[in-house]
């Protein structure tokens, strides 16, 4: 069975931005993540237990870790890497979505934003 899956509205902080005062402070960050996973993989489905589904907090682990290891002029590629080391975290995942807001990046009413999707299809 397919299933879709994720963390909605993780809000974190992080070393992003070219700009002189985001090299300098860290920079609010809000992720979306969706999962598309294949748990039949072993027929055991109907098993009610942590390991017949995806733990969530390597989601919020492979966010916290990325976003720790360096800092990153654009938020693409933040997105780019964190997709890649979740689609490799695990078999089952056969697509993951990553969506990147920077509420105060711009002063105003609107939410800069970039999302990828990576697929193993």
């Amino acid at each position: 069975m397919i299933f879709t899956t994720g963390a909605r509205y993780l809000e974190t902080q992080g070393h992003v931005g070219c700009l002189p005062d985001e090299k300098q402070k860290k920079t609010r960050l809000i992720f979306n993540i969706t999962l598309t996973l294949d748990l039949d993989c072993d027929g055991s489905l109907v098993k009610d237990t942590l390991e017949n589904t995806f733990d969530y907090r390597v989601i919020k682990t492979v966010v916290d870790e990325t976003l720790a290891s360096r800092h990153f002029a654009v938020i693409e590629s933040l997105a780019a890497i964190i997709a890649e080391k979740l689609l490799n975290s695990d078999d089952r995942i056969l697509k993951v979505r990553v969506n990147i807001e920077k509420p105060d990046a711009v002063s105003g009413a609107f939410r800069p934003w970039t999302e990828l999707e990576l697929s193993n299809e």
